[in-house]
This record gives structure tokens, C-alpha cells and sequence, in this order.
């Protein structure tokens, strides 16, 4: 899944999280980059990261990663191999 200089909203952002939690086994890398992403946003879509069994990458640059994000990212990373990013 790859996202350049497009604008999220927040109704979007739900959907897509609702839709990686659905398609889990067939995402495996995401890139959002410039896509005006805020911290609460990017908390809703690493929930929906979760549920995924594999991820090979995720690159998020010039986008807002916070206290929020943080929090639900770190189960991401947490996982032990070979489940983890």
C-alpha cells in the first residue's frame, strides 16, 4: 500500500483501518508519505496494523508520529520473530 502527498481525512483513515484488519494476510508493506497523518490518526491505523501476521516494511515520513502513535506501535515491534516488522 502506498500513499504520496495525499490528504487522509479522518472518515478515510477509519475505513482504511477497517480494511487492513479485513485484507491482513495480503498487506505486507506500507508507505504513507506527506499524507497529513496526524498522531490520533496514525494510532487508528496501527490498530488495524495489529491484527497483521507479517509486515515486511513500513515507512511513514513527513507525517506526525506522537505519544499516541508511539503507544500503538510498540505491540508492533514487540512481536518475536519472524512476526515482527
Amino acid at each position: 500500500m502506498i500513499l504520496k502527498d495525499y490528504t487522509l481525512d479522518s472518515g478515510y483513515l477509519g475505513g482504511l483501518a477497517e480494511v487492513i484488519t479485513k485484507q491482513a494476510k495480503k498487506i505486507q508493506d506500507v508507505f504513507f508519505d506527506n499524507c497529513g497523518i496526524d498522531d490520533h490518526e496514525l494510532s487508528i491505523l496501527l490498530e488495524g496494523f495489529l491484527c497483521m501476521s507479517r509486515m515486511n516494511s513500513l515507512i511513514y515520513k513527513n507525517n506526525e508520529f506522537l505519544h499516541k502513535s508511539l503507544a500503538c506501535i510498540k505491540p508492533v515491534l514487540l512481536k518475536q520473530d519472524p512476526h515482527n516488522l
